[in-house]
This record gives C-alpha cells, sequence and structure tokens, in this order.
C-alpha cells in the first residue's frame, strides 16, 4: 500500500512525498525513524481528484538511451556530494519519459524508506539489468558506489553507441530490401495487369514463371486485403516464435550463420561477454555468479547456452578455457587468452584485452559494411530484374516476332 505523507524534518521544513508499507501504523513508523514528524498520512487509493497522466506503453517504454542519461546524471550528482534521495529526486523532474519517470520516483521513495539502491533497482528488473544490480549490490559493500556510478554510465553509454552503430549498418541493406519490394508490388499492381491483357489477347503459349507472376498480380490487385493481413499475420506469428523458447533457440543459430551480419554479431557478442565477465570479476562478483549474470543479458540463445554449461563446468572444477575451446563460437584467440588469464591468475585483464579487441573489430566491420554488402545487394537486384525480364518481356519479344 502507498501513502501520502506531509510531515516536518529536524530542521524544520515541510516535506511531502509518498512512501510503501504494508500498514498505516508501519508508515508512520518507518517515518520517525527517519527523523519526520507526521503531520498527515492518507492512503493514495483514497486521495480523490488524483490526477494521473496517461502513459502508453509502446510510446513511451523505457530505450537505453534513457538509461544511459540516468547513469550519467545521477554519477554526476552523486560524484557531486549528492543525496541519493535528493539525486533521484531531481531525475525524476527532469526525466521527460512519463514511465521512465514513476521508475525514479518509485526508486527514491524505496531508498528515502530504508531501501538500499540495489533492492530499489532490483524492484524493475525490465529496466535495470541483472549486471546493474549486481554491480550496484557489489559497490554498496564496498562503499565504492561513486566509482560504480560512473563506470556504468560508460558502460551504458558504450554499449549503446555500439548498438546504434550496428543499428545504423543495417538500415542500408534494409532500405534497399524495402524499396525493392515497393518497387517489386507497384509492377505487380499497376505494370503487370496492363501487360498480361496484352499476352492473353495473343492467345500464345505462357511460360511457367509468366503464369506465376501473372498469379500473384490477380492476386494482389484483387485480394490486396489478403495480402495486408496475412503480412501483418505473418510478422507476428514471427516475434511470437523467437520469443518462445524452442524458436528463440533456432533463431539464436539463424542470425550467426547470415553473411556479413552474423560475423558482427559474432563480435558483438564476444566484445559483450568478455566486458561483462570483466566488470563484474573485477566488481567482487564470484566466477560463477559472474557467468550467470553474463549469460542472462548476452541476447543470444546460442551463447547463453555455451555460458550457462561453462558455469555448470567451473563448478565442477573445470576451467573456463577448457569448455570454451569445444565450441566452434568462441575463436582460437579468445580461448587461448582466457587460458593464460586463468593460469597467471589475471583473468580480468585478459577479458579487458578481449573486449577491446573485438569492439575494435566490431566498428571497423561496421565501417566497411556499404562496401561488404553491396555484392550481395547487386546480385540480388540482378536476380529480381532478371525474373521480371524472362517472364515478362521476353513472351512479348516472342509474340513480336510470331507476328
Amino acid at each position: 500500500m502507498k501513502y501520502r505523507y506531509k510531515a516536518q524534518n529536524t530542521e524544520k521544513i515541510i516535506q511531502e512525498g509518498i512512501i510503501e508499507a504494508e500498514t498505516k501504523g508501519e508508515a508512520i513508523k518507518t517515518l520517525q525513524n527517519h527523523g519526520l514528524v507526521v503531520f498527515s498520512l492518507i492512503a493514495e487509493d483514497d486521495v480523490k481528484g488524483f490526477s494521473k497522466e496517461v502513459k502508453i506503453p509502446f510510446i513511451n517504454r523505457i530505450k537505453q538511451k534513457d538509461l544511459v542519461i540516468f547513469s550519467r546524471e545521477l554519477a554526476t550528482l552523486v560524484e557531486g556530494k549528492v543525496s541519493l534521495v535528493e539525486a533521484l529526486k531531481s531525475l525524476a523532474r527532469q526525466t521527460s519519459n512519463p514511465n521512465f519517470r514513476d521508475v525514479i520516483a518509485e526508486t527514491a521513495q524505496a531508498i528515502e524508506g530504508g531501501s538500499l539502491l540495489s533492492k530499489a533497482l532490483g524492484k524493475h528488473p525490465k529496466v535495470f539489468s541483472d549486471f546493474y544490480m549486481n554491480l550496484i549490490q557489489s559497490s554498496e559493500v564496498s562503499g565504492t558506489l561513486e566509482q560504480t556510478l560512473l563506470y556504468l554510465a560508460d558502460y551504458e553509454e558504450q554499449k549503446h553507441e555500439t548498438v546504434s552503430k550496428i543499428k545504423g549498418a543495417m538500415m542500408y541493406p534494409v532500405f534497399i530490401l524495402i524499396f525493392m519490394v515497393a518497387i517489386g508490388v507497384f509492377a505487380m499492381v499497376s505494370i503487370v495487369p496492363k501487360l498480361t491483357d496484352m499476352l492473353l489477347e495473343a492467345e500464345v503459349e505462357l511460360p511457367f514463371m509468366t503464369k506465376m507472376i501473372i498469379a500473384i498480380s490477380d492476386f494482389l490487385v484483387n485480394y490486396w486485403y489478403v495480402a495486408i493481413i496475412g503480412s501483418v499475420g505473418f510478422v507476428y506469428g514471427f516475434l511470437f516464435w523467437i520469443r518462445s523458447e524452442s524458436g528463440g533457440r533456432a533463431w539464436g543459430k539463424i542470425v550467426l550463420k547470415i553473411p556479413v551480419f552474423g560475423t558482427i554479431l559474432k563480435q558483438f557478442y564476444l566484445n559483450r561477454i568478455a566486458e561483462n565477465l570483466k566488470t563484474l570479476l573485477r566488481g567482487g562478483i564470484s566466477i560463477l555468479r559472474s557467468l550467470e549474470v553474463s549469460a542472462s543479458i548476452i541476447g543470444n540463445s546460442v551463447y547463453r547456452d555455451i555460458i550457462l554449461e561453462t558455469r555448470e563446468g567451473v563448478r565442477g572444477g573445470k576451467n573456463m578455457s577448457s569448455i570454451f575451446e569445444t565450441y566452434k563460437e568462441f575463436p582460437p584467440m579468445f580461448t587461448e587468452m582466457v587460458k593464460v588469464g586463468e593460469k597467471s591468475g589475471s583473468v580480468d585483464n585478459m577479458f579487458e584485452k578481449l573486449a577491446i579487441f573485438y569492439k575494435k573489430e566490431v566498428d571497423n566491420v561496421v565501417e566497411n559494411i556499404s562496401k561488404l554488402i553491396e555484392p550481395f545487394l547487386i546480385v540480388l537486384i540482378g536476380l529480381g530484374v532478371a525474373t521480371l525480364v524472362s517472364a515478362i518481356i521476353l513472351p512479348i519479344y516472342k509474340m513480336s516476332e510470331a507476328m
């Protein structure tokens, strides 16, 4: 239950806010333990005329960029000796995203009620990952919250930059493919029907490819609504499939085999694994917990399963490198460097070197993505043009020769 309170602190300043407690008595006791004299305490459900901002989950979803800004600003405020509660309240007032504003405000209220930052953040697992919360929890024990917040700000910023680069690199081929589909649909709906009338009037024998093109054109012209509904259903079904356990595993394997982009994604995942393990190990997190957290946030079922298997192997007394080397998803260089780190007792340093190396590899490939993808697009466009020519133009040409 949430209660709205009005109270006076030890400096005789009136303050208002919201506190969460099981009962009204517990809420009053918590406020008094914080040195507050309670003037009023009303259950939020009983507040009449309380206006709530309309929030649409899809439009106002919390993006990674929001988390980057939050981490950076919170780190700056805490470094400037602003109390955690005041820093969070200040960020809640400044945040434009209403959903994220509520999350930050609830976190501030939980801390004001005596909760630790890690536990308060843990109430919002969809916003703050296990990686984020584990580092915060470790810093609370070691007393290095300021340094950890600064690192998390840098980490989230770097991750956002890398993901943005990959998405930006994919925009070019996606745009070309969408443009090709649009041109194809336009041809099928506007051009092919006119040519079809000419071919049918000539009463000539049509090749199989031509008949298929004509059938597709007739379907799009006469049953366009079925095509739209079918396309939407296909997209929805595909998304539902990849979110399922079996579909997610299959899709995780498929994306790693896509030409060019599969290579980029492999390097991206290797960079993320190395970066996460390095950070967690240096933050004082145990190797077993570090592997578990890394598996939960990797974003690919293939690497997730390998890391979880590695965790069980380490629990049984094996080295990480001995398990990595049995999988082709981990290059020999990655495995060898981990092996050296395990022997020298500096595995976190080796993970750092690997993270730097694979980040550079991702950046290099992304910068040259247009040169790498152009041959595939040229071949694809050529096949599309060849299909239309062989199916429509050649029959017309033969028809004109026979006349």
